[in-house]
């Protein structure tokens, strides 16, 4: 399967912020949503990172940081692993088992953002 067709069953919406937002509007969309991951986009609509519950605990709460005092560009990841709607799926759930992340934005070759995928939407699509 593809994952093209996980999109299409499972949705396209994503939830996103800016880089210049704070920590404390991350952590809202997280818990809101109850979801694990937050896409960092800029003016633009082009990803620029992505933010998880990890990055908040680890970066914010850990430092004893206050999260209206940080920006979401101080925490996020920027070097963003991303996959293709071609792909296959086992290619994805091998990505995320390699790399050690749940959530992997999906992008058309030109770049733009179409959706994005957890590693239980894959085991699900495998199953």
């Amino acid at each position: 399967m593809k994952i093209k067709e996980l999109l299409d069953k499972k949705g396209y919406g994503v939830y996103d912020i800016s880089p210049e937002a704070k920590v404390s509007g991350v952590v809202d969309i997280l818990v809101r949503f109850n979801i694990g991951d937050v896409l960092v986009l800029d003016h633009r609509r082009k990803l620029v990172g992505i933010v998880s519950e990890r990055d908040v605990i680890r970066k914010c709460i850990h430092q004893k940081r206050r999260l209206d005092d940080v920006t979401v560009s101080e925490i996020m990841t920027k070097d963003v692993i991303v996959a293709f709607p071609e792909d296959d799926l086992e290619y994805v759930l091998g990505l995320m088992t390699q790399n050690r992340i749940r959530h992997v934005p999906i992008i058309k070759k030109e770049g733009d953002l179409v959706g994005l995928v957890s590693i239980g939407d894959l085991v699900k699509g495998l199953l």
